[in-house]
C-alpha cells in the first residue's frame, strides 16, 4: 500500500508517460491550518461561476431554440418554472429530487432510483426560499459546493501544498460539467461528504468520518463504496497510532460499515415501506433503458457510437473524459492508495451497464466526484510551463459554456 503523508515530499507519479513529481508537497508545519482562506476562495469561486452561468443561461434561452421542455419532462410530474434563477437548471434529475422533496417516495413511479439526503435538505431549505423547492435545491448544492471546494483545498494541501491545492480547486470548479455542482444534483453534496470523511480520517476523527461516510451512502449509491478507501486510510493511521485492539476494531467497523448500512437501509425502506417491487438496479436500468454488461462491451459500444456520430457530442466527450480520468485514476494510486480507490469506486460502476443511446451515460458528470483526479492533474501541471495550465483553464471554461448551454436548452448532458 502506498501512503503519502504531509511529510512525504518525494513521491512521483509515472503512469503511461504521465509524469508528476511531488516537489511541491507541503513540508511539516507549512500546511495552512486556518479555514478562512479556503472558505473565502471557495465562496469567491462559487459566486463568480454562479454569476457567469446564470448570465450565460439567460443569454442562451433568449437566443437559441430549446426542446419542448414541458412535453419532455411531463413524465416527471413537476411544474417547470417560467422565470427566476432556478428555471434554467430545473432539468433531468433536479426535477426528480424536487418531486421527492415535495411528494415523497411512491411505488413504481421512478423516485426509488434517487437517494434521500438531497431532497430532504431541499425540503428543509425550502423554508428559506419561501417554498420554492427548485431554488432550495440550488441553494443546498451551492452551499455544499463551497464546503467541498474548501475541504478539497485543505485536503490537497496536506499532500501537494497550497499552490497546487488551489489549482485542484480551480480544475474541479471549472470542469466542463461543473454546472452540476450548483444545480439540484448530488455531486456537490457527495463531494462535501466524501472529502470531509477523508479530512476527518487524516486527522484521526473516526467517529465523524463514519458519520460523513454514512451520509454519503444516503446521497449516492457510490457512497456505499467509500468504505474501501476509508478502510485503507484507517489501516495507515492505525499503524502510526497503535492502541487497544477492541477500540481499533470498533472504529474500523464503524468507518467501513457506515456507508453500506446507510445505503442498505434506504433500499430496505424502498422495498418494504414504499413498496417498490423492483430492486434499485433493476429500476435504474428500466428507467434509462440500460442492460447489465461487462466493461469491455460498454467501451466497445461507446467507441462505435462516437465514431458513428463523427462530431463532438456528449457521447464523444464522455469517451474522452473516460480516457483522461482512467489515466488520472491510475496515477492517483501512486499518490495515495485511498485516493485511487476513491476515484475507482466512483467511476468504475459506469462500465457495468450500457445503453444504446448513451453508452457511458453521465460519465462526465460522475467524474466530478473523483476528486483525487483533479489533485493529480494539478500536480502534473505544476511541473509544466504555465501555458499548459492556462490552456486547460481556457478549454475547461469553453466546454463549460458549451455543455451548460445544451443542458439548459433541454438536451441530454449528464
Amino acid at each position: 500500500m502506498s501512503v503519502i503523508s504531509g511529510e512525504s515530499a518525494k513521491a512521483s507519479i509515472e503512469t503511461a508517460g504521465f509524469v508528476v513529481a511531488g516537489d511541491n508537497e507541503a513540508q511539516p508545519g507549512t500546511a495552512e491550518t486556518g479555514w478562512r482562506r479556503p472558505l473565502l476562495i471557495a465562496l469567491i469561486i462559487v459566486v463568480c461561476t454562479r454569476l457567469l452561468l446564470s448570465g450565460w443561461a439567460a443569454y442562451v434561452l433568449a437566443t437559441f431554440p430549446t426542446t419542448d421542455l414541458q412535453a419532455q419532462y411531463a413524465h416527471v410530474g413537476v411544474t417547470l418554472q417560467s422565470g427566476g434563477i432556478a428555471a434554467p437548471w430545473q432539468r433531468e434529475d433536479a426535477q426528480w429530487y424536487e418531486k421527492i422533496a415535495t411528494q415523497g417516495y411512491r411505488p413504481e413511479d421512478g423516485t426509488s432510483v434517487f437517494l434521500p439526503l438531497l431532497p430532504l435538505l431541499m425540503r428543509i431549505a425550502s423554508f428559506l426560499t419561501l417554498g420554492n423547492v427548485a431554488l432550495a435545491g440550488m441553494l443546498v448544492s451551492s452551499l455544499a459546493a463551497v464546503i467541498a471546494l474548501a475541504l478539497l483545498y485543505k485536503l490537497a494541501g496536506l499532500d501537494v501544498g497550497p499552490n497546487t491545492a488551489l489549482r485542484s480547486v480551480l480544475y474541479l470548479a471549472l470542469f466542463p460539467t461543473a454546472f452540476f455542482l450548483q444545480s439540484a444534483f448530488t455531486e456537490s453534496l457527495f463531494l462535501a461528504l466524501a472529502i470531509g470523511a477523508f479530512w476527518c480520517a487524516r486527522g484521526g476523527m473516526w467517529g465523524l468520518a463514519a458519520l460523513l461516510a454514512g451520509l454519503s451512502g444516503l446521497t449516492k449509491v457510490q457512497g456505499a463504496l467509500l468504505c474501501l478507501p476509508l478502510a485503507f486510510e484507517y489501516i495507515a493511521w492505525a499503524r502510526r497510532n497503535p492502541g487497544p485492539l477492541p477500540r481499533r476494531a470498533t472504529q474500523f467497523a464503524a468507518v467501513v460499515l457506515a456507508g453500506p448500512l446507510a445505503t442498505g437501509a434506504f433500499f430496505a425502506f424502498i422495498r418494504y415501506v414504499v413498496g417498490d417491487s423492483l430492486s434499485w438496479s433493476a429500476r435504474q436500468n428500466a428507467m434509462w433503458h440500460h442492460q447489465v454488461t461487462w466493461p469491455g462491451e460498454t467501451l466497445a459500444i461507446a467507441v462505435q457510437k462516437a465514431f458513428a456520430e463523427g462530431q463532438l457530442t456528449i457521447n464523444t466527450f464522455d469517451l474522452v473524459v473516460f480516457a483522461l480520468f482512467s489515466i488520472l485514476t491510475v496515477a492517483s494510486f501512486r499518490l495515495r492508495t485511498s485516493y485511487g480507490l476513491q476515484a475507482l469506486t466512483v467511476l468504475a460502476p459506469s462500465l457495468l451497464h450500457v445503453g444504446s443511446q448513451f453508452p457511458l451515460m453521465s460519465f462526465s458528470r460522475y467524474a466530478l466526484s473523483a476528486f483525487p483526479c483533479f489533485i493529480v492533474l494539478a500536480l502534473w501541471t505544476t511541473k509544466r510551463p504555465r501555458m499548459v495550465h492556462l490552456l486547460i483553464v481556457t478549454l475547461w471554461i469553453s466546454l463549460l459554456l458549451v455543455w451548460s448551454s445544451q443542458f439548459v436548452r433541454g438536451f441530454w448532458v449528464g
